[in-house]
């Protein structure tokens, strides 16, 4: 009887000690997710995203943090590893006899420690990863969990040499054809054999030496529990994210927008944030982050007033999906238009904080004056590192133009561009000329012009910048040289060969 309660308590304490360690890996992950949305016992954060997302590779949307249950879950499997590999080991010839059956699978017998149980929880993750590297075949049997399952049992086969014709050597094919479907049965035969006759090896499968290790398990385990999400399908935009020369804080902003993680009211509201759910620029209700950045009139005015003449096309797509049609669209532009429009969302997201928080509200002409502030100094703090990482944004001087990294600060500017913007027409697109005409930082003058579709764009183009010159003189006092803006090396070609045949261009 007293025997009998030892071993329930046992049993209890075991459990209870089981539990406690993955109690453990969830509240380490609970400080770090504190750590990192700021909360503390003073001001407590919501914590806007979940910590898993966070855990993903960085080309998946994540922030490559540790997953400490899957870190752990990979540490596990590293003992399941030794016990199936190295049977040299005192420790695993002990342990095998009692956890591993005839077949070298692996057991889980009612009567196994809860430390055996707690290891054997990370078995799929060699189970599913390795195969047998076949030598003699004399060390692999059948029914082994690693190798193919049968059709049908065959007694008087028991180990994997018994399919082998070791005279040739090559594999028994009517033996194949009968204990596996014929689709096993080719890939068995198709298997490459020992010429001299080595052992056999279970060898790691995404592993170029064959063995496994900590880090290839922790990456499978992550990869196994985004099940190809919608982050994977992005990773060129992730990719382009983390390599763009902005300062960090930026980057991360950016980061935070694409996730949807960002404190807009329609976010909070979710979270139970008893606030009003309404945009204090447009007095329209539901204040998405979407709306804040691109169908709100002041950004909508704010993108327009660009040099990039963008207008914002009304859709139901997730800003994750809108930067990636950014990034097709102007893949074979110049290389800052990405950057600048980062910088374009943050500066607008900050008019929302100080409207928000500080009850100051900015016109659009604020607004880009302080873009185009804050890209001429981030375009000098790292104009080095332009120069040194990519080798297409270093200044190529022609005879009459020259490719430039940040828009003058000074002097008279004409700013001229073609785009296409989206008609409600499905599967057509309107031309337009965008003139933009800058005088030390300051818009003097912008149009646009739509394309008919029998008018040629760089004749138009030209038209636009001899209208821009013409109004200039007639607007402004300034009489020194005239700086012309184009987007294209093909248009400042044109401009250059005009000039060169006619002074007075």
């Amino acid at each position: 009887m007293v025997q009998e309660t030892i071993t329930k308590i046992e049993s209890k304490l075991s459990n209870w000690k089981a539990k406690l360690l993955s109690q453990a890996g969830r509240k380490i992950e609970s400080l770090m997710a504190n750590f990192f949305w700021g909360h503390n016992e003073n001001s407590p954060k919501i914590h806007l995203q979940n910590w898993q997302l966070l855990c993903r590779p960085k080309n998946e949307g994540g922030l490559a943090l540790c997953n400490v249950q899957a870190f752990n879950e990979a540490l596990m499997a590293k003992h399941l590893w030794r016990i199936m590999t190295e049977q040299n080991s005192l420790a695993v010839s002990s342990l095998s006899t009692k956890y591993m059956d005839n077949n070298g699978n692996l057991l889980a017998p009612s009567t196994a420690s809860w430390r055996w149980k707690s290891v054997l929880k990370s078995k799929e993750v060699i189970l599913s990863n390795i195969k047998w590297q076949v030598g003699d075949g004399k060390h692999i049997n059948i029914n082994h969990h690693a190798w193919w399952p049968m059709l049908r049992d065959q007694q008087s086969c028991h180990v994997v040499a018994d399919l082998i014709q070791h005279n040739f050597p090559s594999w028994n094919s009517s033996m194949l054809t009968a204990l596996y479907d014929p689709n096993t049965a080719n890939i068995i035969a198709a298997s490459p054999l020992s010429v001299t006759g080595v052992h056999d090896k279970l060898i790691w499968n995404t592993s170029t030496d064959g063995q496994y290790k900590v880090r290839d398990g922790y990456k499978w385990l992550l990869s196994r529990n985004s099940n190809g999400g919608i982050g994977s399908l992005h990773s060129e935009v992730w990719k382009t994210i983390w390599s763009l020369k902005l300062p960090y804080r930026i980057v991360m902003f950016m980061w935070r927008v694409l996730n949807d993680n960002l404190p807009a009211n329609a976010t909070l509201v979710k979270h139970h944030m008893p606030l009003d759910d309404v945009c204090h620029a447009c007095t329209q209700q539901g204040e998405t982050l979407r709306h804040i950045l691109l169908d709100c009139d002041f950004a909508r005015a704010v993108w327009f007033g660009t040099h990039l003449g963008y207008k914002i096309v009304r859709a139901h797509c997730s800003l994750l999906e809108w930067f990636t049609d950014i990034l097709h669209k102007f893949r074979d532009e110049d290389h800052y238009v990405i950057p600048f429009t980062v910088v374009v969302l943050h500066v607008i997201w900050r008019c929302r904080n100080l409207r928000t928080t500080e009850a100051k509200f900015l016109d659009p002409l604020t607004a880009i004056n302080m873009i185009y502030s804050l890209w001429n100094s981030y375009k000098v703090t790292f104009s080095n590192q332009y120069k040194g990482s990519h080798s297409a944004i270093k200044t190529r001087k022609h005879q009459y133009w020259s490719l430039a990294d940040t828009l003058p600060s000074s002097g008279l500017l004409i700013i001229s561009a073609k785009r296409n913007f989206k008609t409600s027409n499905a599967g057509r697109k309107a031309r337009k000329i965008v003139l933009h005409i800058w005088e030390n930082n300051q818009i003097l003058f912008k149009a646009v012009y739509s394309l008919r579709n029998h008018e040629c764009p760089h004749l138009m183009n030209l038209i636009a910048i001899r209208k821009g010159i013409q109004i200039a003189l007639n607007t402004t006092t300034f009489r020194e040289d005239c700086k012309i803006i184009v987007f294209q090396k093909k248009m400042a070609c044109l401009i250059a060969s005009e000039f060169k045949k006619n002074s007075k261009f």
